[in-house]
């Protein structure tokens, strides 16, 4: 084993995950504060006439940057193309895949 294996240890793989974009302020622990978004390997992708209850994610592509955007539900509702990614009544920005 090389000396720099101890001083860099191999990192397992972890799921994908935002959080918050707030910073943690000076004198909140990390476990005080609202946990990771968690993003589902199977999100759905955006469509009009469906139920989106709160907290349940969705994704969007984005031609600009050749990625899939995710959006968190922050209120149930049935989908219109008034209500669609990225109205900041009905959705929060979370990652972009």
């Amino acid at each position: 084993m090389s000396p720099s294996s101890y001083i860099n240890p191999p990192v397992p793989s972890l799921p994908i995950t935002a959080s918050s974009p707030n910073p943690v302020p000076h004198h909140t622990t990390r476990s005080e504060t609202m946990p990771a978004t968690v993003i589902s390997n199977a999100t759905r992708i955006w469509e009009t006439n469906v139920y989106w209850s709160l907290y349940s994610q969705c994704g969007i592509w984005n031609s600009k940057n050749k990625g899939v955007d995710i959006w968190e539900c922050v209120r149930d509702h049935q989908s219109t193309q008034d209500t669609q990614p990225p109205n900041p009544k009905f959705w929060r920005y979370v990652a972009r895949r």
